[in-house]
Parts: structure tokens; C-alpha cells; sequence
């Protein structure tokens, strides 16, 4: 049962998610997938995404086949969920400390977590995914012990096959536990192979689902596995990611740097615990102290380091949130004085003025978008609907609120999505704004070769502020570079 202590945290846990979600929710934004699903009602999760239970979750939670907005409820929903997740975390390691908090708002101070969490839909998802590798944890009867990680590991990749990489963190936590207790070597290497053995079940299962039974296609959004090279394609997708994050958040290099040398250090402090009788033992036993840190820092990678191509998109480093969960743990439960935990205060902080500068700067370009759509609405109104084909070229100007905020936070820039190109959620987004003509679509090279002699040869209707608007026959061609002719 959870004591009083238990839940007390558990309610200054939510309050204090709920501060961190707080402007999200006002800025009350759609974000890609989310005009598809709120115009159109459709799902994908499952027949395209190979996420079946994110699809279950969602009809579950809409009572429907047809997705409708409800915004915010999913996030705030999900933001409960993983309370609880938090509730159970705490009382497996039988913590009743308060400060034990940040420890558990440490999965916050991804600043990468950001863009999960501003989905109106899949927010849910994110977050049910990681409250289920909070999950795993949880002690089951030694009967079912073994079903309930491996139905865990599943849940966890059909919900969101990269949150794969926080269980991994996550996992491993126990093994720190026994040691703690001063078991013996053969408990504690024990823990080990069981806890090896449900993820390897549980992800088996998973890939033989999906690649067999399933048989997902892969694009561009979800590839396939590397084939040949592996070791280097291994290397330099590890390369691609570290340039993509200190591009981003050169800060957050250092919190890392640090929280892992601090993880290493607890991690050799609670195996000296564990009860040895031969010098292999104690050697063996070192090299896990050093390899399950290590192994913790590579997951922020993880699996996405074993495809034909690095995903350079925020929501693909929620394997910073179990690092981070993973190292800070470690480091409270070798800690003689608990309150040197609240170091981690200073991440969670940093990562708290990006969300709020985000939703602040994101509502501001949103705004700017909107205008542009209503101002082509205008230029475009005596034409019916679905009658022209559109394009843009070049791109819209940002807000002079978005420019400053971006001078300080590097992230914001790919945090906030663009609304205008040629693409299928720039349609749905003119859709939502109540234009309805038909998409032109050109590959990038096309464009750039095609596109002055298609300005040369069309007709000016417009000229503002924000684009020119050229028209060539049934052609509409939406110029944010403003440039003339070249002939």
C-alpha cells in the first residue's frame, strides 16, 4: 500500500508537471500529425507506425475508431499516469523523501521532451510509454515476474518503439536496489540475466510482430536496420546525434558530461555492497559498476543507432529522459547527504525556461501564420474551392518574438515547425484555416530548377509584405523570397 508520505509526493509531482505543462496548454497550438487527426479523424498508430497499443490507448481513451480533439485533456491525462508510474518507482525503492522529487522531474529536464509533449494527440502516448518503463520495475509475483517484464517491454515499443531506449535505463535500476541491500554476488547477477532476459524476450517478440506478422514498411520517417558497415553506420549515426545536440543545446552537453561521471562514481559506491567471494567476482562486478552508466549514456541513442539513418527530430532523444532518470537515481541511493540531489534543480530549471520561451515564441509565429493564410484567402477569394493548384517557394519571415527567443535557445528553431512548404501538413494547416485548393507538390530539385521559369511565365496578382502571389493557368505560386525574374 502507498503511505501517506507516497502520495504526498505524488501530488507535489503532479502540481509541479503540471507548472512545466502549464504553457503548452495555453498556447493551445496544433502540431503536425494533430490536423490530420483533428480534420480528418484518422489513426495510422497501428498500420503505419507498427505502435498497435498506441492506437489501442487511443480509441480506449476517445471511446472511438474517429480521432476528435480534446486537447488538453490527453496530456493532462497522461501527465496522471505517469504520477502514478512515479508513485510505484518510489515505493519499489522505498523512498518516502520529498527530495527524491527531482529525481523524478529529472525526465523534464530533457529539453528534447518538449516536442512530445506539445502533440495534442500523442502526448498521451509519450507519456504512457514512459510510465510503462517506470512500470517494468515494479516487483510481480516471482510466478509472473518474467510475463510481466516482457508484457511491459512489449506495451513500451508498440506504444513508441524509441522509448525502448528509457526502459533500458530504467531496467537496470533494480540491480542498483539489491546491491544496496548488501546481497550476494549470485542474487545480484542474477537480477542481472533475468532483467536481460525479459527485454530480450519482450523485444523479440516486438520486432517478430512487426517485421513478420506486421510486416511494417519502412520511408523515410521510419527506416530500416542498418545492412553491411554495421560498426561504422553505428559510429556515424552516434556522430550524427551528438553534432544534432550540441547545435542545439550546447549546455546540455556539460549536465550530461557531469551526471555521467557522477553516475559512475554512485555506481562503483553501491557495487561495493554487493557480497563477493573470489577475486573474479569483485572484478565482474567492478566492470558492471562502469558498464551499466555506460551502457545507460549510449541509450540516449540506443536502438535508433542500429538504423540505415540517423532521425535528427526532438521526439527521437526521449532516450535523454531515462539517462537522466537512470543517473540521478543511482546518485540519490549512494548519497549519505540526500540533499546534494538537488543539484539536479538546476537542469529541470534551465529546461523549464525553454518550455515557456517555446510556447511563448511558437504562439507568436503561430499567429504569423495565420495571418499570411487569412491574407491569402483574401488575394484568392474569387476563386471556388479546389480550383487552383498551389506551391510555395522560399520561406516566411519569422516573428521578430520568435528571432529574439531563438538568439538564446538554439532549440526553438527546430522545436517550432514551419507551415508553409510543400508538403501534406502545410495542406491540412490551410485546410484548418478554412482554404481548400488543391496541393502542387514538386520534389526540391524540381522546384529549384522549375521555379523561376514558372515565375517568368505567370501573371502577378499580388505583391505584399509577405509574398508575391503569381498565377500561371489553374497555378498558384506562393513567393515568400519576393524575388523578380531572372531572365
Amino acid at each position: 500500500m502507498l503511505c501517506t508520505n507516497h502520495l504526498k509526493i505524488g501530488k507535489q509531482f503532479f502540481i509541479l508537471g503540471l507548472v512545466y505543462i502549464l504553457p503548452i496548454i495555453l498556447a493551445n497550438i496544433y502540431y503536425y500529425d494533430d490536423y490530420g487527426r483533428a480534420l480528418l479523424g484518422y489513426t495510422h498508430w497501428y498500420t503505419t507506425d507498427g505502435r498497435p497499443a498506441a492506437e489501442l490507448l487511443m480509441r480506449v481513451f476517445l471511446q472511438s475508431r474517429n480521432m476528435y480533439d480534446i486537447f488538453p485533456l490527453p496530456i493532462i491525462s497522461g501527465l496522471l499516469l505517469l504520477t502514478f508510474a512515479f508513485l510505484l518507482f518510489i515505493k519499489f525503492l522505498n523512498i518516502n523523501d520529498a527530495k527524491f522529487l527531482v529525481v523524478g522531474l529529472s525526465i523534464l529536464a530533457n529539453p528534447y521532451f518538449i516536442e512530445p509533449l506539445s502533440y495534442r494527440f500523442d502526448s498521451l502516448i509519450f507519456l504512457a510509454s514512459i510510465s510503462f518503463s517506470l512500470f517494468f520495475i515494479y516487483p510481480a509475483a516471482k510466478k509472473i515476474r518474467f510475463f510481466f517484464g516482457v508484457i511491459c517491454t512489449v506495451i513500451v515499443l508498440a506504444l513508441y518503439q524509441t522509448s525502448f531506449n528509457v526502459l533500458l535505463c530504467i531496467a537496470t535500476i533494480p540491480i542498483y536496489f539489491e546491491a544496496k541491500n548488501n546481497r550476494n554476488y549470485n542474487e545480484v547477477i542474477k537480477k542481472l540475466l533475468s532483467t536481460l532476459a525479459e527485454l530480450t524476450t519482450g523485444l523479440t517478440v516486438y520486432v517478430v510482430w512487426e517485421k513478420i506478422i506486421m510486416k511494417t514498411i519502412t520511408n523515410d520517417y521510419h527506416p530500416s536496420t542498418i545492412t553491411g558497415s554495421v560498426v561504422v553506420k553505428i559510429l556515424s549515426n552516434f556522430e550524427s546525434y551528438i553534432i544534432f545536440v550540441y547545435n542545439n543545446t550546447p549546455n546540455i552537453i556539460l549536465y550530461i558530461a557531469v551526471l555521467y561521471l557522477l553516475s559512475v562514481y554512485s555506481s562503483f559506491e553501491l557495487m561495493k555492497r554487493v557480497k563477493t567471494c573470489s577475486i573474479l567476482e569483485k572484478i565482474s562486478i567492478k566492470l558492471l559498476a562502469f558498464f551499466l552508466p555506460t551502457m545507460s549514456l549510449g541509450c540516449i541513442v540506443g536502438i535508433l543507432s542500429v538504423l540505415d539513418k540517423a532521425l535528427l527530430f526532438p521526439r527521437s532523444l526521449i532516450g535523454l529522459c531515462g539517462f537522466f532518470i537512470f543517473s540521478t537515481t543511482v546518485w540519490y541511493l549512494s548519497l549519505k547527504n540526500k540533499y546534494y540531489i538537488l543539484f539536479i534543480s538546476i537542469p529541470i530549471l534551465s529546461s523549464l525556461l525553454v518550455v515557456y520561451s517555446y510556447a511563448n515564441a511558437y504562439k507568436a509565429q503561430y499567429e504569423t501564420y495565420k495571418n499570411i493564410a487569412n491574407e491569402i484567402k483574401f488575394d484568392t477569394k474569387e476563386y471556388g474551392n479546389n480550383t487552383l493548384y498551389y506551391q510555395f517557394n522560399g520561406t516566411v519571415e519569422k516573428s521578430e518574438l520568435m528571432d529574439n527567443t531563438e538568439k538564446k535557445y538554439r532549440l526553438i528553431s527546430i522545436l517550432v515547425p514551419g507551415e508553409f512548404y510543400n508538403g501534406w501538413w502545410a495542406n491540412m494547416f490551410l485546410v484548418k484555416m478554412d482554404w481548400h485548393q488543391k496541393p502542387n507538390w514538386y520534389s526540391k530539385d524540381d522546384s529549384n530548377n522549375d521555379i523561376n521559369n514558372i515565375i517568368c511565365n505567370s501573371i502577378l496578382l499580388t505583391k505584399n509584405k509577405n509574398y508575391n502571389l503569381y498565377k500561371n493557368g489553374d497555378v498558384l505560386t506562393i513567393d515568400f523570397s519576393k524575388e523578380i525574374c531572372k531572365k
